[in-house]
């Protein structure tokens, strides 16, 4: 199952996102974009353990 969170960043592109997984998650990814929705990077994915 997906799950995924929104956060938006401050005007000064700095911004800080926590979550908790539900503990069945397996890894995680960031993807970050500008405002108009253009891909402005993707990481790998990172394993959770």
């Amino acid at each position: 199952m997906s799950r995924s969170s929104r956060r938006r960043c401050a005007d000064d592109d700095a911004g800080v996102g926590r979550w908790r997984t539900g503990g069945d998650a397996g890894f995680a990814r960031v993807e970050a974009r500008h405002p108009d929705g253009r891909m402005a990077a993707l990481t790998n994915p990172v394993v959770l353990t």
